[in-house]
């Protein structure tokens, strides 16, 4: 990026490294799990809730946004009165 300072990467402590490569191992995990279960058609609570966190992590991750709204329509055909409420969680996102 223009105008930031690039950190030596000596000067990074083994303990920062490490607590940067434990949360690239964990949303890297945590992305094939997500992503197997959109291949394999399943669309559990589960699954919804991880695609939050992922997308919390990572907004730009465009197939998990696809993942979340095809839940969130089955969701609404499996339960048309409560159209609103599921609506209104997923605009918090």
């Amino acid at each position: 990026m223009h105008n930031v300072k690039r950190v030596d990467y000596e000067a990074v402590s083994q303990a920062e490294r490490e607590k940067k490569l434990k949360k690239v191992k964990h949303y890297s995990k945590l992305s094939k799990v997500v992503l197997k279960a959109h291949r394999e058609g399943v669309f559990s609570s589960k699954m919804f809730e991880l695609t939050g966190s992922l997308i919390a992590i990572n907004p730009d991750f465009y197939s998990l946004w696809n993942y979340r709204r095809e839940s969130v329509i089955r969701m609404i055909q499996a339960n048309p009165e409560e159209k609103k409420s599921i609506c209104e969680e997923e605009m918090k996102l």
